[in-house]
């Protein structure tokens, strides 16, 4: 069930921007903006079903992407050794009877940072769907800032919560008796 929630949102996204995608073509120009300048400013074009067409294969390999960010984290747990895995309580955590447990929470935390992605990338595209739209077609550096922001701040919460998660300890461990005495 823990898995379910961000391979859902995953596909909420990508069923969002196909969608957003089909909505928008008859609103977007014959001749797209593909590429912007550091000013915003468009700089390369093609035609619009050129850009449709590269926006939703881009979108669909993003598939790709997430599954090799799951695998990594996989990888992690599976063929690591031990010494390699840097957690708090390596121990404690890798010990053989939690050693599952542990790889379940890497592997489902591999999968919110793939949520996390997706949801970065997927924004970049609206972005580029958004700025073909406006008139003149323009790029907003300010809402590419913001949606930066956004994804570096989801990523440092999902290090916090993944770090609190193997900093904490159940109370009656014997590594929890011996730090209190």
């Amino acid at each position: 069930m823990k898995t379910l929630i961000p391979i859902s949102i995953v596909l909420i996204v990508y069923v969002g921007f196909i969608v957003c995608v089909t909505l928008s073509i008859p609103h977007l120009p014959n001749l797209v903006a593909s590429h912007f300048d550091e000013r915003g400013q468009p700089d390369q074009w093609v035609s619009r079903s050129s850009f449709v067409m590269f926006s939703l294969i881009f979108e669909s390999a993003q598939i790709f992407v997430l599954l090799m960010i799951s695998f990594i984290f996989s990888f992690i747990c599976k063929f690591l050794p031990d010494s390699l895995i840097n957690l708090p309580h390596r121990d404690y955590w890798l010990a053989p009877e939690r050693r599952a447990e542990t790889k379940n929470c890497i592997f489902r935390q591999g999968l919110w940072f793939s949520c996390l992605c997706a949801c970065f990338i997927t924004g970049i595209m609206f972005l580029g769907v958004y700025a073909n739209m406006r008139v003149p077609v323009e790029w907003s550096i300010g809402e590419f800032i913001a949606l930066l922001i956004c994804f570096l701040a989801g990523t440092f919460i999902w290090a916090l919560i993944s770090w609190l998660h193997f900093k904490r300890l159940p109370k009656n461990t014997d590594q929890n008796r011996s730090a209190s005495t």
